[in-house]
């Protein structure tokens, strides 16, 4: 009978202890995040601000058709001059 409630009062401080790492992770997480948000916004009042892609497919896909648009302008300017 003691050595079940010894059994279940180190589980209880074992998930006690876990719970507290993870709220450690988390609270580093946001700090981290947070202190990203506060660089970006820095680089962004600067005017060097320039997001990375998520997906690298997918800025290429979007640097591609910035490209295309800006041939379109280009020769539509040509074509009106």
């Amino acid at each position: 009978m003691k050595r079940w409630k010894k059994e279940e009062e180190e589980e209880e401080e074992e998930e006690e202890e876990e719970e507290e790492e993870e709220e450690e992770e988390e609270e580093e997480e946001e700090e981290e995040e947070e202190e990203a948000r506060h660089t970006s916004h820095q680089l962004l009042l600067q005017g060097n601000y320039q997001p990375a892609p998520r997906d690298t497919h997918l800025g290429l896909k979007i640097q591609g058709w910035a490209d295309s648009w800006k041939r379109r302008q280009l020769t539509e300017k040509t074509e009106d001059v």
